[in-house]
């Protein structure tokens, strides 16, 4: 509904086949992966909106995207699809 983040991952997640989209916060407003595994395949991460930044993810953990989309995600400051703070292991 644009009105909150849709995901706040602290453990090793993965997520597949899924669309997320409409994300509304300060930072990572699609998903903010606070030092956990994240794994994202076969995804889109579509117009998520964060006022400060990460606008699609904002990762601080490990960051795996596999064959996935990121369109029309907005950040005010910097990383509009993705802000990566550590590492990313693949990005496909």
């Amino acid at each position: 509904n644009a009105n909150s983040r849709v995901f706040y991952v602290e453990a090793d997640v993965s997520f597949e086949s899924l669309t997320i989209q409409d994300g509304n916060d300060s930072y990572g407003a699609g998903i903010y992966n606070n030092g956990g595994t994240l794994n994202v395949t076969n995804c889109t991460i579509s117009s998520n909106n964060a006022s400060s930044f990460g606008g699609g993810i904002k990762n601080t953990g490990t960051l795996n995207v596999i064959n996935s989309t990121f369109s029309s995600n907005t950040a005010a400051s910097i990383g509009g699809g993705i802000l990566n703070y550590v590492f990313i292991t693949k990005v496909v």
